[in-house]
């Protein structure tokens, strides 16, 4: 199994086939061999090397790179967030921490966010803190009865790489069978254009939304749509 530190995973929809030969689009063109980018031969070539003779192939990104295809057909890589912790800073000059900061970014040495820290000297925690909260991407909902306070102590946690934000993916993790029987859901929070807001299976929830979830009528049984649950900030 490969790791991939701070890179998004390829947008390449890559399946086997029995048969069909090979079919490969490209949704976008692609960046010229020169900076790194793939031609339909490339992609041959990779394919011969694998023996992938009847395979579909879509690739939604113009910066895709043979590496990004190689992962996509291994099938075993893990891309994974990472941030670089740099310690001992009460040793440096304020010049030498500055350099370690910048060393981050897209631009930088080191893909990825880097934060200088001082374990011994406790600075910049905090900000160690914050640089991981940021990484993890996670979204809080709290879950509210209706006519009751949400309880801001059990939020359910979504995230993108794990499940999904959705409405529907919050409802999938609460119970299996919920998405089924939503009928719409009420949205107050920053997801929301307006508050109240109602809104469908696909709305994507944001850090902290308030969320009521409305069942279905046949799955109620007799009587009108009523309220299952409220997630709140």
């Amino acid at each position: 199994m490969g790791i991939r530190l701070n890179k998004p995973k390829p947008n390449i929809f890559f399946r086997k086939s029995k048969s069909g030969g090979r079919v490969i689009n490209f949704q976008v063109p692609q960046k010229p061999i020169e900076e790194g980018g793939l031609d339909l031969d490339t992609v041959h070539r990779i394919l011969q090397e694998y023996r992938l003779h009847h395979c579909e192939l879509l690739f939604k990104d113009a910066s895709t790179t043979a590496d990004d295809l190689i992962d996509v057909i291994e099938g075993n890589r893990r891309w994974i967030r990472c941030v670089y912790a740099f310690n001992k800073i009460d040793c440096l000059s304020v010049a030498e921490v500055d350099a370690i900061a910048r060393r981050g970014g897209d631009d930088g040495r080191l893909r990825g966010v880097c934060v200088p820290i001082s374990c011994y000297a406790k600075l910049n925690l905090d900000g160690l803190l914050d640089a991981v909260w940021d990484q993890l991407d996670m979204v809080r909902v709290y879950t509210k009865r209706t006519g009751q306070k949400p309880d801001f102590s059990d939020p359910v946690v979504l995230t993108e790489d794990r499940g999904g934000v959705s409405v529907g993916d919050l409802c999938r993790h609460i119970h299996r069978t919920l998405v089924d029987d939503l009928q719409y859901a009420v949205v107050w929070g920053t997801s929301a254009k307006h508050s109240p807001m109602r809104v469908g299976v696909g709305h994507r929830l944001e850090d902290e939304d308030v969320v009521q979830i409305v069942k279905q009528k046949a799955s109620l049984g007799l009587g009108p749509a009523q309220p299952l649950c409220q997630t709140s900030p």
